[in-house]
């Protein structure tokens, strides 16, 4: 994995470089010993105006061609769906060995295409009215922190979508259960605690609850420390058979003992759960064992919202 951050003076092909060559060394093998190669990358054809062959031109870069090269585009899942990918080529037989990349160059000085971006991970035909209905609630919670002093708080000016869309589910999520910004504050505040200790990651500065209350607020009642930021960064894994880690003698072998993928569902089309919770419950089914053996959780948080919806 690099190191994640605003990276102006490196490209794709560079990162990429980096992670492959690191996972290579510690698999112990070489590039010559792929059979396939999947890459998860969500945006460069916005940003960069790069399609199609996204994964072959970082590959082919640091030569390695002949093979299938999968590229996978599926939003904030892009790299988790090409693992998913790559195991089940692996289980049908098709190859021993293969090479899971997920990569994204977000930051330029140019912002807009960050949001265009981000724009265009929402249903383009509804995206107007939804930024409406956005808009009209910021309005509204505006007035309301005016009223109480504290309009001071709300920040102006573009930002993400899904920023927007986030809030929007917190302010649903503290009408029907109570839920509070503190919380979400506690959420944030040790995450990035977390990250003070992480070399690879972004921001390595740690806040308190209060500090993350006190921050400048994004899209109420989210608060900037409760935001994940654009960066730049990649990571890469190699996933191969038992059979042939037996066969190269490995001894850092980890053996993945379920991968599981789902859609999302209509609001009205979910049932007692949610899917994420449906996917959870098939994963634990798979691998053997249940909720009380886990003793990490590593959760997708764009929002520190995402970790409060999970638990």
């Amino acid at each position: 994995m690099t190191k994640f951050g605003r990276h102006s003076d490196r490209n794709l092909k560079s990162s990429v470089a980096e992670v492959v060559d690191d996972a290579l060394k510690d698999a112990g093998i070489t590039k010559d010993s792929l059979e396939g190669v999947w890459v998860g990358n969500a945006s460069q054809g916005i940003l960069e105006g790069q399609e199609s062959i996204r994964g072959q031109v970082v590959m082919r870069a640091m030569g390695i061609g002949g093979i299938p090269v999968i590229n996978v585009e599926n939003a904030c899942a892009s790299s988790a769906t090409a693992l998913y990918g790559a195991r089940a080529s692996l289980a049908l037989g098709d190859m021993d060995v293969a090479l899971v990349v997920g990569m994204e160059k977000m930051y330029f000085d140019d912002r807009t295409r960050a949001l265009k971006a981000f724009e265009g991970c929402m249903d383009v035909e509804t995206l107007p009215s939804l930024m409406v209905e956005f808009e009209a609630q910021e309005e509204k919670i505006r007035k309301e922190m005016e009223r109480r002093g504290e309009g001071e708080k709300m920040k102006s000016g573009r930002r993400s979508i899904f920023m927007d869309f986030y809030a929007s589910l917190v302010r649903e999520h503290m009408e029907k259960y109570g839920s509070t910004q503190r919380q979400l504050a506690i959420i944030s505040s040790k995450n990035h605690y977390h990250s003070s200790m992480n070399p690879l990651a972004q921001y390595q500065t740690t806040f308190s609850v209060e500090e993350v209350l006190d921050a400048p607020e994004v899209a109420w009642p989210l608060t900037r420390p409760m935001c994940s930021p654009i960066g730049d960064g990649a990571a890469a894994v190699i996933v191969c058979t038992e059979e042939y880690a037996r066969k190269i003698g490995t001894s850092k072998g980890v053996e993945v003992v379920a991968c599981m993928l789902a859609s999302g569902e209509d609001p009205e089309m979910e049932k007692e759960s949610s899917t994420l919770a449906r996917l959870a419950l098939s994963a634990y089914e798979r691998a053997g064992i249940g909720p009380e053996d886990i003793d990490l959780a590593e959760v997708h948080d764009a929002t520190a919202y995402g970790e409060l919806n999970i638990t």
